[in-house]
């Protein structure tokens, strides 16, 4: 089947082969239906179970249109044998952390008062105002608010910006000026190696360096940089972003210029030594989930640059721990 990139597109195929149109909708709807409103999922759950009669009838309806995103230019998109992708939004985030700080559940630092405000290139300016009910998930995908982690740089976000333009359902992020890349936490199975990422099918590592590095750390949680092609990860980074968590202060490390510490990972599966530039360090939170860029080696990662905290994992920007935070999270505009 030809990658549907439009309702014109998905128009076509479902005149001319609806069971394909169909099974084409309910992979949307099982990899991307918890991003999409609840309103437009149900719609499309509708479409994939209709008779062929009425969804030929019914192939150009509005939750059709509306799955395209015609106004914010957020097609969904997808190709055989791959369920839909989402597209990828950039801009530039701040965070105000508030003046509360207090310590919450497993010792992790909470702000009650986060602000997330994200400027898209485009201009307009989003808040995080609320994420979405029924995902409590943390343990198998990256926790959307550890973008906080990247306080004051551009983002890359892929989501679903809806057709009124004003409100972005975010899957995954990266910092910087991202095209592509993915972002979730390691599985390992066997001989095979993928990162689950939310909102599409978990993607395979398939060079045999980063292979077998990611291997021996199953659950960690990753940010690789480059190309995602037919469900496959090709890239072998010189560096890439991994969830840690200092577990002691740092003590100054080789050359003078450096500082290194133990840390744990993977949900507290990988424990190993990070060495990172002294300028880095200032910004290490102990204790705390955060970010390193960098790689495994015989000693340990060496890492190039580190992040503030990403935050607890049991608080969202809008709620307490009555609502566990959720891999998708959303922004919509202000001003």
């Amino acid at each position: 089947m030809a990658p549907i990139r439009s309702s014109a597109d998905f128009q076509k195929v479902a005149s001319k082969s609806p069971e394909k149109a169909q099974a084409w909708l309910k992979e949307v709807v099982k990899d991307a239906g918890p991003v999409l409103p609840a309103a437009l999922s149900a719609n499309l759950t509708q479409l994939g179970s209709m008779d062929q009669a009425s969804f030929r009838a019914a192939a150009s309806s509005p939750a059709v249109v509306d799955l395209f995103g015609q106004v914010a230019k957020a097609a969904l998109v997808t190709g055989s044998p791959m369920p839909a992708e989402l597209p990828v939004l950039h801009g530039t985030l701040h965070v105000d952390r508030g003046a509360t700080v207090r310590t919450g559940e497993q010792g992790y630092r909470e702000w009650p008062d986060l602000k997330l405000t994200l400027e898209l290139d485009d201009g307009k300016s989003l808040s995080l105002q609320s994420d979405l009910e029924g995902h409590n998930d943390i343990f198998q995908f990256i926790p959307g608010t550890d973008v906080m982690a990247f306080d004051g740089g551009p983002v890359s976000l892929r989501g679903y910006l809806n057709g009124a333009g004003d409100t972005l359902r975010v899957t995954e992020f990266a910092p910087g000026t991202e095209s592509d890349f993915v972002t979730g936490r390691v599985v390992v199975s066997g001989d095979s190696v993928t990162v689950r990422a939310r909102g599409r099918a978990a993607v395979e590592v398939t060079d045999p360096t980063l292979k077998a590095e990611l291997k021996a750390h199953a659950k960690l949680g990753v940010i690789l940089p480059g190309e995602v092609k037919d469900g496959k990860y090709a890239g072998n980074p010189d560096a890439y972003w991994m969830l840690v968590k200092f577990t002691a202060p740092l003590t100054p490390g080789p050359g003078g210029d450096t500082m290194q510490g133990n840390i744990e990972a993977g949900t507290s599966t990988t424990y190993t030594t990070v060495t990172v530039p002294a300028a880095e360090a200032a910004k290490i939170e102990v204790g705390d989930r955060m970010y390193v860029k960098g790689r495994f080696g015989a000693t340990g990662v060496q890492a190039s640059e580190a992040t503030r905290s990403a935050g607890s994992p049991w608080l969202t920007a809008s709620s307490d721990r009555g609502s566990a935070l959720k891999s998708i999270f959303e922004f919509t505009e202000v001003g």
